[in-house]
């Protein structure tokens, strides 16, 4: 993690986040890259996302392999 921020309770499983803003009880899968982007509470990123400058509200899901 570069110059982020994560949440309480929240999980990040070898993935790279930077520059990003990682609400509580978010769960990102592994093989995940984020940068610059806000990813609000309760959120789940699947496995091998790619996320640029994205703005992610609370309690959604995030399929594996989204870019």
């Amino acid at each position: 993690m570069d110059d982020a921020m994560v949440g309480q309770g929240s999980l990040v499983v070898e993935s790279t986040v930077k520059r990003s803003i990682i609400g509580r009880n978010v769960r990102i899968g592994e093989g995940c890259t984020i940068e610059e982007s806000i990813i609000l509470d309760g959120t789940l990123i699947g496995s091998n996302c790619q996320l640029h400058r994205c703005i992610i509200d609370r309690f959604n899901i995030i399929s594996s392999g989204t870019t």
